[in-house]
């Protein structure tokens, strides 16, 4: 409750009377951020305990205050605590709620507050690697993987357990909305052998591998001009 006061001097008959008056201004509760946005992102992992804790509360005039907090579609009623001035909601993370939200209200007005939810999740192949690929000399070849994950997956390419350098093979690597792709262009037997790609985030670090090898019409035109199969 907002409080003015008001003086009032009046002069009668030699006397000065005195009068003071308070007028109540009659406000909306409202939460103090200081001039900050009024939600906070947390970054959370699925079945996780978590207690959410709003900023400090101004109640407003007058009394009393209501408090609702919204999560997923379900109305929850807490009683305001004066003495710590805020409101504060535990709740199990397997609800999957993204965002949740905190109410409160009186006959004047309201305002919310609310929590986006972050989940973080391990790395997942959507679409991993073949097993082996059989490919033609002089071929494009496009090794393709589709991968979600929260924080985004990093990715490193790998090609006989050797790291394929992002920046020098730059043109050769892609990568669109979890979907990623590495390019051979004109296949030749030294790009023969195994490949793999491994993403990982904080929560987890996965791999998908490949073999890639030369169908026969290849093979015999490549034994032309060598006696040695066992790179093949």
């Amino acid at each position: 409750m907002r409080k003015i006061s008001f003086v009032l001097n009046k002069l009668s008959e030699g006397f000065i009377e005195t009068n003071r008056t308070e007028l109540c201004i009659l406000q909306a509760p409202s939460f103090i951020t200081n001039n900050q946005p009024s939600s906070s992102m947390i970054s959370v992992k699925p079945n996780q305990t978590i207690t959410l804790i709003t900023p400090k509360i101004k109640p407003g005039s007058p009394n009393p205050l209501k408090i609702v907090w919204y999560v997923k579609g379900q109305v929850v009623k807490l009683p305001f605590n004066s003495s710590l001035l805020h409101s504060e909601l535990t709740i199990n993370t397997s609800l999957q709620q993204e965002q949740i939200a905190c109410v409160i209200e009186n006959k004047f007005g309201e305002n919310a507050y609310f929590f986006q939810l972050n989940f973080l999740r391990a790395p997942h192949f959507l679409l991993a690697l073949k097993e082996q690929i059989e490919v033609e000399l002089n071929q494009n070849i496009v090794l393709t993987v589709n991968i979600s994950g929260n924080p985004l997956p990093t990715i490193q390419w790998f090609h006989n357990n050797q790291i394929i350098d992002h920046k020098q093979f730059e043109q050769h690597i892609t990568s669109l909305s979890g979907v990623y792709s590495l390019i051979i262009k004109n296949f030749t037997w030294m790009d023969l052998g195994n490949y793999s790609v491994v993403a990982k985030n904080s929560e987890n670090k996965i791999s998908s591998k490949t073999r890639i090898i030369l169908k026969s019409t290849s093979k015999i035109y490549l034994n032309r001009f060598c006696n040695n199969e066992n790179f093949l």
